[in-house]
């Protein structure tokens, strides 16, 4: 007699099971897919078998001459892994960037699990919104959590990509609106640069905060006068008041090259950006001690901070 199986004992997978999730369709995954073509029905009022059919399944005459879509349906009853990356690659031409903008979050959830993860991403994936939308963190509210842990004003402080002068720059955060339909926080900041001429110039770059995947970064996306994008990598922030240091890559005004420098972010007792913005400037590294110091009194350690290894090398990398 075969000795019983345990209950917990791990069982084989069949074909069918080990195939599914070799492309990336778990269980996780497999019932996500259930409940957007449950969706898609009620919204649309099509059937299984219209479905069926453009999924290319089986379609069968069931008694009295009616249409059955036997394996459709127990894909959706079940989440079996039986014609699921059939399913799946079907259902892939029925989404674009209108279908996900127009939908429940938990429907957008279920997008993001089946066709924005794993090693295996739907070509859908790849036109610039939708870049957007998988590498965010498709958790329900992230957004806002942010905006509430960070909203307010910032002191901005970097070197400049040479490393010869120090830049104090002000940033406001402003929270999720998702009334208005922007569900992520916004960020504007203001600095000042010398161009070529000397003269200091006030640039100003607005964006949005994205949480990323796993939680462990935000990634600020900006613009600012070059028609450049500016970007943010920072690591996941815990607590409202605590300075944290990101880094940032833009394209420099005076040279046009491309560099990535750290910067140093700290709440600023002020009330709104325009208090700070006076404030700002660009100076050699003496000089911003002493403009500065009165703000950030640990600002020499600070500069320490932005260095990068080896000791005293101060400049960007140029890209």
């Amino acid at each position: 007699m075969a000795p019983k199986r345990l209950r917990d004992e791990p069982q084989e997978k069949d074909a069918y099971e080990a195939t599914a999730e070799a492309a990336g369709l778990g269980k996780e995954e497999r019932i996500a897919l259930a409940t957007l073509l449950r969706h898609h029905m009620l919204v649309t009022h099509e059937t299984s078998t219209d479905l069926s059919r453009k999924f290319g399944l089986p379609v069968y005459i069931g008694a009295r001459k009616k249409e059955t879509a036997h394996e459709l349906n127990q894909f959706m009853q079940k989440a079996n892994p039986v014609h699921s990356i059939k399913i799946r690659d079907g259902f892939a031409k029925l989404l674009n960037d209108e279908y996900r903008k127009d939908t429940p979050v938990y429907i957008k959830h279920a997008i993001h699990v089946v066709y924005d993860r794993g090693p295996n991403r739907s070509q859908i994936t790849s036109s610039p919104h939708n870049v957007i939308s998988g590498i965010r963190d498709p958790t329900p509210g992230a957004g806002r959590a942010v905006s509430e842990l960070l909203s307010g004003v910032w002191n901005v402080v970097r070197y400049a990509h040479h490393g010869e002068r120090v830049v104090r720059a002000a940033m406001v955060i402003e929270e999720a609106n998702d009334e208005n339909g922007h569900d992520l926080p916004t960020f504007t900041i203001h600095f000042r640069t010398f161009v070529m001429t000397g003269t200091p110039a006030k640039l100003v770059v607005t964006g949005s905060i994205i949480p990323l995947r796993r939680g462990e970064h935000l990634m600020f996306l900006g613009q600012e006068g070059t028609d450049y994008p500016l970007t943010i990598m920072v690591p996941k922030v815990l607590d409202k008041n605590t300075p944290f240091i990101g880094l940032v890559q833009r394209r420099h005004h005076e040279r046009g090259a491309v560099f990535a420098i750290k910067a140093y972010f700290c709440r600023a007792d002020v009330s709104s950006i325009d208090e700070l913005s006076p404030r700002i400037g660009s100076w050699v590294e003496e000089e911003a001690l002493k403009e500065i110091l009165a703000d950030i009194p640990n600002i020499p350690r600070i500069l320490r901070s932005l260095q990068i290894s080896p000791p005293n090398i101060r400049a960007g990398l140029i890209l």
